[in-house]
């Protein structure tokens, strides 16, 4: 099934913006994130602590504009999104 992969700041100066990435039929939410880290070189991903065990807290992960628990079915044409946090001074 195809999905849409959106990256924002440094992370798409890397791997373009917007991408169409095939998923297996059935992935959950973990198991989609586990493979684009895997495929982008991102790291790995902590779910105990929601967190990229290469950069704590420093992404932001949206399935269709909102965060999901690891176990969240992934469906054809869904949109996923991994972001850095807007941070001021």
């Amino acid at each position: 099934m195809k999905v849409k992969l959106r990256f924002f700041g440094t992370l798409a100066l890397t791997h373009g913006s917007e991408i169409e990435l095939e998923l297996r039929k059935g992935i959950t939410w973990g198991e989609a994130v586990d493979y684009i880290f895997q495929k982008f070189g991102l790291g790995k991903i902590n779910y105990k602590e929601g967190a990229s065990l290469m950069a704590p807290g420093y992404l932001l992960l949206y399935l269709n504009g909102r965060e999901r628990p690891p176990e969240w079915p992934v469906n054809e044409g869904d949109e996923i999104v991994l972001a850095h946090p807007l941070v001021g001074g």
